[in-house]
């Protein structure tokens, strides 16, 4: 027979349940772009969970003249990517030849993660993430 050790504690601890939180945040955004050009941005991708998020990621990116995904927001990106990032961990995604709007003005990049909750991510607040600074187009 094993000897068991138990030991008893005074304070109270959580039991969190098993669960996916992706969040974002723009590491890399342009400054400007002439009209036509191409741009590229990166994504840092976090998994605040306590299981890994693997699986395939569907991401979409827009860029707004007002910083909120509206009719006057323009998708610019729409891709599904295999991921694999554990608890805690991150992803930088180097999205490259973004076609920005045609017309002259700034524009701010909002990244979605898991539109469709593929993830089934409890936090689906901060899914939706926004440059914090415009790309000026002229």
């Amino acid at each position: 027979m094993r000897a068991m050790t138990v030991a008893a504690t005074t304070g109270a601890f959580t039991i969190v349940p098993r669960h996916i939180d992706l969040s974002a945040t723009f590491s890399n955004v342009p400054v400007s772009l002439a009209v036509g050009k191409r741009g590229n941005v990166t994504l840092r991708i976090t998994n605040q969970g306590t299981v890994a998020a693997v699986g395939v990621l569907q991401l979409i990116l827009s860029a707004s003249p007002n910083g909120v995904l509206e009719s006057s927001s323009t998708e610019i990106l729409r891709l599904s990517r295999r991921i694999n990032i554990r608890p805690d961990g991150s992803l930088a995604m180097r999205l490259s030849r973004l076609q920005f709007p045609q017309s002259p003005g700034s524009y701010f990049v909002i990244a979605e993660l898991d539109p469709n909750r593929m993830f089934h991510d409890i936090n689906q607040a901060n899914n939706a993430v926004m440059s914090t600074t415009a790309v000026v187009v002229s």
